[in-house]
């Protein structure tokens, strides 16, 4: 190798040595040494891959959860950005079994179903609720009891609406007791439905709380009381 293209730090040193009569060999040599004995720059850290993943989860629950965001306010929000949005975030390298891959997954329908794009929005609802996302299973069953994007089915909701009440999703609580009380694919009971009203209720679910007092009010599946009825009224 010439003294330009040497790995050899032993070599330059010995060649600066050797050749010092020569200012032209000994500035070859100088440089090449101060190229070599350089600090290597360290790489740019790449974004960590879960970190990524996180980001994009939360820019879309940011933009589609029922929690800070409501159907009205969704309605009138970008909604293909939305979409978009969700979208690569259910892309963006999530585990397909893992609970975040089913909740965007009902965001995701929840941003169809606000552009009335209704069968796209009940396969997304199915693909969560097949996942136990209890937001899923509920709004998969809101699409059975009204008919959009799925053939009207009233015992296809009741089983939906069960199986987000018993995943502890409150809003299926409250729906579950809304096809109790008017004997919508189940057998009419006010009692059931003041039960799962009251399980609404109790875990907060602000619909529970005014048709539990709505039940109290009417003395419908409880002893008749105003005064409890006022304090669910109050509550929600």
């Amino acid at each position: 190798a010439t003294v330009g293209e040497t790995p050899s730090v032993a070599i330059l040193e010995a060649y600066r040595a050797t050749h010092g009569d020569c200012p032209l060999m000994v500035a070859l040599a100088t440089e090449r040494l101060a190229a070599l004995q350089a600090p290597t720059p360290e790489p740019e850290p790449e974004l960590d891959r879960s970190t990524a993943i996180a980001a994009a989860v939360v820019a879309c629950a940011n933009l589609a959860d029922p929690e800070i965001v409501s159907m009205a306010e969704l309605r009138e929000s970008n909604l293909p950005r939305a979409e978009r949005v969700c979208r690569a975030a259910l892309e963006s390298g999530l585990d397909e079994s893992s609970d975040d891959f089913f909740m965007i997954a009902a965001f995701i329908g929840r941003t169809l179903d606000a552009q009335d794009s209704y069968s796209e929005a009940a396969r997304y609802y199915r693909i969560a609720a097949d996942g136990d996302n209890g937001l899923g299973m509920n709004n998969l069953g809101f699409m059975y009891r009204s008919g959009r994007g799925v053939a009207q089915s009233d015992a296809e909701a009741v089983r939906w609406y069960r199986a987000a009440a018993d995943a502890g999703n409150a809003l299926g609580m409250n729906n579950l007791g809304f096809m109790y009380q008017g004997g919508r694919g189940v057998a009419q009971s006010d009692a059931e439905a003041v039960r799962w009203y009251r399980a609404a209720a109790d875990a907060g679910n602000a619909l529970g709380m005014n048709n539990l007092g709505f039940m109290y009010q009417g003395g419908r599946g409880v002893a008749q009381s105003d005064a409890e009825a006022v304090r669910w009224y109050r509550a929600a």
